[in-house]
């Protein structure tokens, strides 16, 4: 089988989820977490103990210097908007703000803040100062006082107020400022949420529906519509839609961030200057006014060897994910010809084929494990990934969440040897399920060349135990309109080892979700266990409970075989020396507050 996959040295797909999920979200715990406890329950490596009080992890960066530009790329923006209402847009908002910011005081590691998932614990507040479970359905939030937009027309430098954020929310929601439907997206990510409220100018109170662990994640998730918005701004575009709407304009975008956008070059460029009155101060260096840089240039530049090019050269700064990070071929050929820069890895996720278990022959687990069997991972992960992989099996999120995912060094043996390779074990199982001769199949797969590459090599394995596998190509449009309305009738390309907020995972087997969010094929087989598993997750008031019941449910999925995966890949981030402040932290979400704290030092 190693034929190919060492032809194969092409990454597999960046997984997408479906973004209607009906998802709820999380509570955050109104004491303070100690160290202890973190390094017992959520660390992703184990913290390291300070030999000295005074010393700051962040100390090997140096004092920060004011002055000069950013530079960093991006790959196509496709469907790019300014209107938080259309999600589309996230890379490039830098003008946005959230009431509340993953820690940059937090040592990475302890977490690495390289996912998208930040537990509790390790969020700080932003545009709201401080918050608390008020009661178990209530979490009350208190904005930064002296907090302004910025100046610019139509809000012109007003105070950022509580009436703000319940005018966002009651948008998102339909509850409220002249908005009776909410958005559809927003009601599927935060469905416990049901009310935001002014309580008084500097005091917002948010509603949810019922008791969760989860509720403080519903409105900390900036990946949920959680940014905040101007309402002047937004009524300047009611009445009007498409291009000529004036939420469409480049030069009206306004925010509280720390960048102000002020020039698009389309298909090449967004330049962001820095807003002179903004009002956050460094965590890491008190008293530090930020942003340290003066501007910062977005260049798009879509194809990845020219990316890669002009990294190599110093005209960008930094390759994070919002470009697709380096592949691991690109990072070997970096570490010969630019030693100097540094990487770090990045979870990307596992690729591979999800089941339709509701049809014949996957909703026999005999087949499902047959399947599993037939996958050499170890191959996959020395040759398709050349070797920056673990050949372990992997579960619904990312290995590296420690505490959340179901470490595969707890598995039992027996479960270990379902996912061995084992194609003599494999044929057995298959004629134990009335199959002695395999079956023929399909997969419903994007058709972009790794996603291809990934499944050629697939269909090879499965057929060495006689299972012959259609490979059926679509576009993604298509594939996801295709696959999310259940219309495929054996397999589609899907994936594991999300590093998404587990919060945002929880519907991914949930057989009781609405619409067009069974996109794994579960459609008419709802597994009891992981449907209970997840009412008891949504119940619960314990962020330790919650994280363990999260676990079980990694577990459930893992001994149910419902995707057929690869190992997990490894992207990587990359910066120059010279840029200092940055620890190879996601960008995606947030990278104006991120972009604010970092400088160069040449």
């Amino acid at each position: 089988m190693k034929r190919k996959i060492f032809l194969a040295v092409l990454v597999v797909i960046l997984i997408t989820l479906p973004l209607a999920c009906k998802t709820t979200s999380s509570t955050t715990p109104s004491q303070p977490v100690t160290t202890s406890q973190i390094t017992k329950t959520t660390s992703l490596v184990p913290t390291t103990t300070p030999t000295s009080t005074v010393t700051h992890w962040w100390d090997k960066f140096g004092e920060p210097k004011y002055g000069g530009k950013l530079s960093v790329a991006t790959g196509n923006l496709p469907g790019m908007s300014f209107d938080l209402y259309n999600f589309a847009g996230a890379e490039i908002d830098l003008w946005y703000e959230s009431l509340f910011e993953p820690s940059w005081t937090v040592d990475r590691e302890t977490w690495s803040m390289r996912g998208m998932f930040y537990p509790d614990q390790y969020w700080q507040g932003n545009l709201a100062e401080k918050w608390e479970i008020t009661d178990p359905t209530t979490i009350t939030a208190h904005l930064r006082q002296g907090i302004h937009w910025q100046n610019k027309p139509p809000v012109n430098g007003r105070e950022f107020v509580a009436a703000d954020v319940e005018y966002h929310y009651n948008r998102m929601l339909g509850t409220g400022s002249g908005y009776t439907e909410g958005n559809p997206m927003y009601l599927g990510m935060a469905g416990n949420l049901a009310k935001v409220t002014a309580v008084d100018k500097y005091t917002v109170a948010f509603k949810f529906k019922q008791p969760s662990a989860q509720n403080f994640q519903t409105i900390a998730d900036r990946f949920a519509l959680n940014e905040m918005d101007a309402p002047e701004w937004v009524e300047m575009g009611k009445g009007a839609s498409g291009s000529s709407s004036p939420l469409n304009d480049w030069t009206k975008v306004v925010g509280t961030g720390a960048w102000m956008l002020t020039n698009l070059i389309s298909g090449s460029s967004l330049t962001f200057e820095k807003n002179p009155n903004y009002w956050a101060t460094d965590e890491r260096h008190p008293g530090n006014k930020l942003p340290y840089f003066d501007s910062v240039t977005i260049l798009i530049i879509p194809d990845s060897s020219t990316r890669l090019a002009a990294l190599r050269t110093g005209q960008i700064d930094v390759m994070n994910s919002n470009a697709g990070g380096l592949e691991w071929q690109d990072k070997q050929q970096l570490a010969k010809s630019n030693p100097e820069i540094q990487t770090v890895p990045v979870p990307a996720g596992a690729s591979g084929v999800g089941l339709r278990v509701d049809k014949k022959p996957f909703n026999d687990i005999r087949v499902r494990i047959a399947l599993d069997m037939a996958i050499n991972r170890a191959d996959i992960a020395k040759g398709f990934y050349g070797g920056t992989s673990s050949p372990n099996p992997v579960g619904l999120v990312t290995a590296d969440y420690k505490g959340y995912a179901y470490d595969y060094a707890d598995w039992p043996q027996s479960l270990k040897d379902q996912y061995a390779y084992n194609p003599a074990g494999a044929k057995k199982l298959l004629a134990e399920a009335g199959y002695p001769n395999g079956f023929k199949t399909n997969v419903v797969s994007t058709n972009d060349t790794n996603t291809l590459k990934l499944m050629e090599i697939f269909k090879d394995f499965f057929k060495d135990i006689g299972v012959d596998m259609e490979i059926i190509p679509m576009d993604s449009a298509a594939y996801q309109s295709f696959t999310r309305g259940g219309k495929h009738d054996q397999m589609s390309s899907q994936g594991l080892a999300f590093t998404w907020p587990p919060t945002r995972l929880i519907d991914t087997y949930y057989s009781k979700t609405l619409g067009d969010c069974v996109f794994y094929g579960l459609n008419n087989a709802p597994d009891e266990v992981y449907d209970t598993l997840h009412d008891q997750l949504l119940a619960t008031s314990d962020p330790t409970e919650a994280m363990k019941i999260f676990q079980q449910m990694d577990k459930r999925v893992i001994e149910q075989h419902y995707t057929i995966a690869a190992p997990e890949k490894y992207t990587y981030a990359a910066w120059q020396p010279w840029l200092k402040g940055y620890s190879g932290e996601v960008l995606m979400w947030g990278q104006g507050v991120a972009y604010a704290r970092m400088w160069i030092s040449k």
